[in-house]
């Protein structure tokens, strides 16, 4: 049967956006949907967007504009997270033919059974108490990877007062434990070296129904799979990372030694207002216990410079106590303001400007961090996974723990 429609996919932001847009590849290939490059013409365009920083949703009004230069004919859909929380500003900007928020994009066949330039935009979204049990669609085409994200949550409850993502993927919902290992068997069946865990709270895998599996009864049964790969964890919380999820790891060689726990702040009063339920003390041991007992495991977290009220004082609280912990890296963030949240409201602002000095500063840190873990591993041999050709010959891919190798 003849391929129907070329529908090209872009996606911003995160490991579990991308995660998305393969199941939505696989979703359309296997329903006579040709997917093509973003780069060429399309009937229709699928845009999934990003909402955690301004800056996200800025990149997301860019890139429709920029589809609608390319394929000026081409039916828009703007789908996900931007998509969710701001969808009738999205509606305004011209050519948006749909608007499908976290979970209706998984809808996207039946609203292009008749797929064609509208009138006036179609708005499908959830709202934060209206969102599905878990979406199982697909485990997703991965083309051109040897790595593959498999989601297995989605939601937060946790309402950081920073954060969008509670309101724009709603409340916490798991995989069950017997899909989750039938579509990572299917993605080491075709090859994929890799697999990914990822979700918006992965930690949370399974809390929100009594008795279900927990995160490590998940790679309990996944390192019972047969097949020739390893298992990475995508970004867990602090209090998440139990001690079952440490003697794991420790006791596993199929499991990557590779943790990504956000920080966020380094001063307990900071870590208060932002509604994050750990302290300094709580994140420097949970770094060392695992620094201690996984070898070679590799540790980055997530920063945030310029909360409302940070001092200058506080960030360099904030730079002392990140320099004296044993990281691989840090991933740097502005704070941004989020309408809807908590801290939208909070007075005292930092200026940009100095935010963005002190952005640089951490990212130094950072800096010094990956080169100093970088030379405890000079003279070592360790696997790595080749990901792509970058020049002819030159190869450049991931150890394990995380460090790239040319």
């Amino acid at each position: 049967m003849a391929l129907k429609y070329k529908v090209s996919i872009t996606t911003l932001g995160c490991r579990l956006n991308q995660a998305e847009s393969a199941q939505l590849t696989e979703l359309l290939s296997k329903n006579e949907y040709e997917i093509v490059p973003v780069n060429e013409p399309a009937d229709i365009c699928v845009l999934n967007t990003c909402a955690v920083t301004a800056k996200a949703a800025s990149r997301a009004r860019q890139a429709i504009r920029r589809l609608q230069r390319l394929a000026p004919q081409a039916v828009i859909v703007v789908a996900g997270c931007y998509a969710e929380v701001a969808a009738d500003e999205i509606a305004q900007i011209p050519g948006v033919d749909f608007v499908l928020g976290s979970d209706y994009k998984y809808d996207l066949l039946r609203f292009l059974k008749q797929p064609e330039k509208k009138e006036k935009t179609v708005i499908r979204t959830c709202g934060y108490d209206n969102h599905p049990e878990f979406v199982h669609v697909a485990p997703g085409y991965f083309l051109e990877h040897t790595r593959a994200f498999l989601k297995i949550q989605d939601g937060c409850n946790g309402f950081c007062s920073y954060c969008i993502v509670p309101y724009a993927r709603g409340k916490i919902r798991s995989s069950h434990i017997d899909a989750t290992l039938a579509e990572a068997r299917q993605l080491v069946a075709r090859g994929f070296k890799e697999i990914v865990l990822t979700g918006a709270h992965i930690g949370l895998f399974g809390k929100e129904r009594e008795g279900a599996a927990s995160l490590t009864d998940l790679l309990v049964e996944m390192l019972k799979l047969e097949g020739d790969f390893r298992i990475r964890l995508s970004s867990i919380e602090p209090l998440e990372v139990t001690p079952e999820l440490l003697n794991l790891m420790a006791d596993s060689e199929k499991i990557c030694p590779h943790l990504h726990i956000p920080l966020q702040n380094g001063n307990d009063d900071i870590l208060k207002a932002m509604n994050r339920h750990y302290n300094t003390q709580q994140f420097a041991d949970l770094v060392h216990q695992a620094v201690e007992q996984i070898p070679n495991v590799a540790i980055g977290t997530d920063v945030m410079v310029g909360f409302p009220g940070e001092t200058q004082t506080q960030f360099e609280n904030m730079e002392r106590f990140i320099i004296d912990l044993p990281l691989h890296y840090l991933h740097v963030f502005a704070y941004s303001v989020r309408k809807g949240t908590v801290a939208a409201k909070m007075p005292d602002r930092v200026p940009k400007t100095i935010m963005a000095e002190r952005s640089r500063r951490l990212r130094k840190i950072s800096d010094l961090h990956r080169i100093s873990f970088h030379q405890s591993h000079l003279g070592r041999h360790f696997p790595v996974l080749f990901e792509e050709e970058v020049q002819p010959n030159i190869l450049t891919g991931l150890t394990p723990n995380y460090i790239r190798v040319t």
